[in-house]
């Protein structure tokens, strides 16, 4: 069986766009951490209550992610959100990225891809584990193949207002 289903990627959220990492591959990257943490749903709740939304967040990543944004001037606009927030698309993103800046910099920069989804997987001692990551690495890259084709940027007077995926399955 073959399905396919679109989804918005945040480029046009209404954050800072300074904050938003626009390359495709860093927004196919972002896209399978969605797929493979809640199937792109930002209202999921797992890991027994303690994990919210699209990238499955938990309270202690939200709160390293949001200090670290208020120790840089509040980068991410993360100030005035609680952890809650994180079931929205535009919080969520957010946090991820202060997240990943906080504790890879390098990673982020150099969209060190496998490094970013170990992070996330498993925190920022990952490296001292790096073995109970290794499927969820697999599950991460194995999205480049398939999906990187199928993503298009729509842009509106040299302002990107959307990036829509298709992805087949």
């Amino acid at each position: 069986m073959q399905f396919s289903f679109l989804l918005l990627i945040p480029a046009m959220l209404g954050f800072d766009p300074t904050t938003v990492k626009t390359n495709i591959d860093f927004q196919i990257f972002i896209n399978a951490i969605a797929c493979i943490e809640s199937g792109y749903n930002p209202s999921a709740v797992g890991d027994d209550g303690k994990a919210l939304g699209i990238f499955q967040i938990w309270e202690s990543y939200y709160k390293d992610a949001k200090g670290f944004s208020i120790q840089k001037r509040d980068k991410y606009n993360l100030k005035d959100t609680q952890y809650k927030d994180v079931l929205s698309h535009a919080v969520a993103y957010r946090v991820v990225l202060a997240y990943f800046e906080r504790y890879e910099p390098k990673a982020l920069i150099n969209n060190d891809f496998e490094t970013l989804a170990r992070l996330h997987n498993s925190g920022p001692n990952w490296r001292n584990k790096k073995y109970l990551t290794n499927n969820y690495w697999k599950k991460v890259k194995s999205f480049f193949p398939t999906v990187k084709d199928k993503l298009f940027s729509f842009t509106t007077k040299g302002y990107e207002k959307a990036r829509i995926l298709i992805i087949n399955f």
